[in-house]
């Protein structure tokens, strides 16, 4: 309040439309006035020196352009093509009529210099150059953010702060992509972003771009907050105004994928679940139906996701596909796991040696009949969303390996993700006993080769793009397998991983009778559930739905 700030108008592309409001009355706009008076619209605050050798020439800049937008564009089409282009050849140009200065001050540079050079690097990091001066851009872009930082905040500076984190992600460092997300989202709120606020004088063009801008936040915030498990900046609740729309110039498939991406990922909690509260040491019926009702909402979410998809994204299992069918696929394969992986959890914490497992009473006693019911219910529910995170965690991995991905729209670091988060679901689901959980419809051997499958992925990425994460992964893997039992030639081998109680049984337990159990239920000794009444004498079969 007592500060004084350098808030000259929008240039170089911007739109003053894009910046802050301040009233005409307020201190920011009167010291800004003057300030500008005496310092000819030059923030003295910013003192920086940019070399025009830290820039690509024009005609360099048009091949990294071209590369952007027919791969990264392609999956987060928040920036507009011809203005962005048109505005990197504008700077050229007025730097060749002010005698092509060697350097220039960072007061005379926008926020859409610093949204080129993110462009720049994004590009140049993906693309398959002999000579790369990846971090010489990025290094720039962290330039002219930090510049930023005492002018107020644009559209560009979120655009740029987002595609720092998507390069940050694809460079082993989750922690600085996380933190860069949560800049770009905070201004964004601080934009009305949220709320779609675009002032009246904004553009169809600049509307439609801060509602990308956006979408493209939501989207990256729930892709890390669920490999982090770590809570939503942006809640669904923030995130319902309408989806994006094609422009005149622009192919409609891409705003069909980005907005299929993102109605898929708003199935992912804003928060704790009932299936992450579930536990088999605290069990109750009201537990038990909560969690039911909840895994119930969310398969039938993503079923209709399914269904409801456009046609030309849809994966056919007899092909031909494309490459963003295959992506979706992946995409909703890696979403699936997600929603299942807390009653995994739960299942493997259950399987502990040290675990404290609740004891049923005794048959004489009148609250046996009631528990034993109470358990089974549980383990059916259990068992079968360990039977779809088996098939699930399989067909990502077939996928992965018979799919011939190119960079254009699943860049390395995606496919790790993708590889592991199936791999260790796999994993774990083999450290239990299965027999207490029924009968798991995937054969174990099948289980195993995707093992070896999902090794091999990670292995091939690792010696592809140089991935650190996924060279220290393989050494980890390789050891699971080992510890395991699980060689290439011993895939018939009795399975005892460390983990489990008593594998060795094989007997599974008597199958439920469920039109006996619903009829007891109804009787009152136990509260009816809704989640039962499904017309079929296995409430769960909506697990056993195909995903593509």
């Amino acid at each position: 309040m007592g500060a004084l700030r350098f808030a000259p108008p929008a240039t170089g592309g911007g739109d003053a439309s894009d910046l802050e409001y301040f009233g005409d009355a307020s201190g920011v706009s009167f010291h800004s006035l003057i300030l500008q008076h005496f310092f000819l619209g030059v923030n003295p605050l910013l003192t920086g020196v940019i070399s025009l050798a830290d820039l690509p020439t024009p005609e360099v800049a048009r091949g990294l352009f071209d590369y952007y937008f027919s791969h990264i564009h392609r999956l987060y089409p928040f920036l507009h093509e011809g203005s962005i282009r048109r505005s990197y050849e504008d700077f050229w140009e007025s730097r060749h009529l002010e005698d092509v200065r060697s350097s220039f001050t960072l007061g005379s540079v926008t926020s859409q210099l610093a949204l080129h050079c993110a462009v720049f690097a994004m590009a140049d990091k993906l693309r398959a150059a002999p000579e790369k001066v990846t971090h010489l851009y990025y290094q720039t872009t962290q330039k002219l953010l930090a510049a930023q930082k005492v002018i107020p905040q644009d559209i560009l500076q979120v655009q740029v702060l987002l595609l720092n984190a998507l390069f940050m992600q694809g460079s082993d460092d989750p922690e600085e992509s996380w933190n860069l997300l949560g800049m770009a989202i905070r201004r964004g709120y601080g934009m009305g972003l949220h709320r779609l606020l675009a002032p009246s004088r904004a553009t169809p063009i600049e509307r439609e771009t801060r509602k990308r801008t956006w979408c493209a936040c939501f989207t990256l915030d729930r892709l890390m907050t669920v490999s982090l498990d770590r809570p939503t900046a942006i809640t669904t609740s923030t995130a319902t105004y309408p989806l994006p729309i094609a422009l005149p110039d622009e192919d409609p498939s891409l705003v069909d994928f980005f907005n299929t991406s993102t109605n898929l990922y708003r199935l992912l909690s804003d928060g704790p679940s009932d299936l992450a509260a579930f536990s088999f040491l605290t069990l109750t019926p009201s537990s038990l139906h909560a969690a039911t009702t909840s895994l119930t909402l969310l398969e039938s979410s993503f079923q209709n996701w399914l269904h409801t998809m456009p046609a030309q994204l849809q994966r056919h299992p007899s092909g031909p596909n494309s490459e963003e069918a295959i992506v979706l696929t992946l995409r909703s394969y890696t979403t699936r796991l997600l929603i299942h992986r807390p009653l995994l959890s739960e299942a493997i914490r259950a399987s502990h040696v040290d675990a404290v497992v609740p004891v049923l009473p005794e048959p004489s006693d009148p609250e046996y009949v009631r528990a034993l019911v109470l358990k089974q219910q549980a383990q059916s529910m259990v068992g079968k969303s360990l039977s779809t995170t088996l098939s699930t965690g399989v067909e990502s991995i077939l996928l992965l390996s018979q799919t011939q991905l190119t960079d254009t729209l699943s860049a390395g670091w995606y496919r790790l993700f993708y590889a592991l988060n199936s791999f260790m679901s796999l994993a774990a689901v083999l450290t239990l006993d299965l027999s207490e959980y029924g009968q798991i419809s995937t054969p174990r051997e099948v289980i195993i080769d995707a093992l070896h499958q999902g090794r091999e992925i990670v292995y091939n990425l690792g010696q592809r793009y140089h991935l650190a994460s996924a060279q220290r992964s393989v050494y980890i893997l390789d050891q699971m397998l080992s510890i395991a039992s699980l060689s290439p030639s011993s895939a018939d081998a009795p399975f005892v991983p460390a983990l489990s109680r008593d594998v060795s049984r094989a007997q599974s337990p008597s199958a439920i009778n469920w039109d006996d159990l619903i009829q007891t239920m109804d009787l009152g000794m136990l509260p009816t559930f809704n989640f039962l009444d499904q017309g079929t004498n296995d409430p769960f079969a909506f697990l056993d739905g195909t995903l593509a």
